[in-house]
C-alpha cells in the first residue's frame, strides 16, 4: 500500500459522501475519488484497480447497487481482490451477510454524526496495518 492512501467512496447522497470525505481527508493523508453515480464509480474502479487501496461504499444507491458494484467487481480480475468496506443505513442481517459473502471486510452502519465515523476510521487502520504487515 502507498504512503497516501488511494480511496474510492460511493454514495448517491451528496451529504454523506462528503462526510465521509471529510472524514477522510482530516484523519488520513488520503487521495479520494468520490462519486454519487455508481456506475461511473464501477468505470472508475475497474480502470483503476491498480491505484486503489479500499472502496467504501453504501448499498441502497439507483442505478447499480452496492451489491451489484461488489459483484461486478468481483468478476473483473484487476478488482476482485480490492477490500471494501460497506457503509449502510441498513442493520438487516440479511444484507451484512450478502456483503461478507461477496467480500465485504467489514459492515458498518451509517452513524448520525461526525463522531460516529470514527468506527470507519478504526475499520481503515485495520486495514493499513494489514498490509503493511
Amino acid at each position: 500500500m502507498a504512503n497516501k492512501l488511494r480511496a474510492v467512496v460511493i454514495d448517491d447522497d451528496d451529504d454523506d459522501l462528503g462526510f465521509i470525505m471529510e472524514t477522510l481527508q482530516n484523519t488520513f493523508a488520503f487521495e479520494i475519488n468520490g462519486f454519487t453515480n455508481s456506475v461511473e464509480a464501477l468505470e472508475y474502479i475497474l480502470t483503476h484497480a491498480v491505484n486503489i487501496d479500499v472502496v467504501i461504499t453504501d448499498l441502497k444507491m439507483p442505478m447499480l447497487s452496492g451489491f451489484e458494484v461488489m459483484e461486478r467487481m468481483r468478476e473483473n480480475p484487476a478488482s476482485a481482490n480490492l477490500d471494501v468496506i460497506v457503509l449502510s443505513t441498513s442493520n438487516n442481517p440479511e444484507d451484512i451477510a450478502r456483503a461478507k459473502q461477496l467480500g465485504a471486510v467489514q459492515f458498518i452502519s451509517k452513524p448520525h454524526s461526525y463522531s460516529g465515523y470514527i468506527e470507519i476510521i478504526q475499520a481503515i487502520m485495520k486495514l493499513v496495518q494489514k498490509e503493511g504487515a
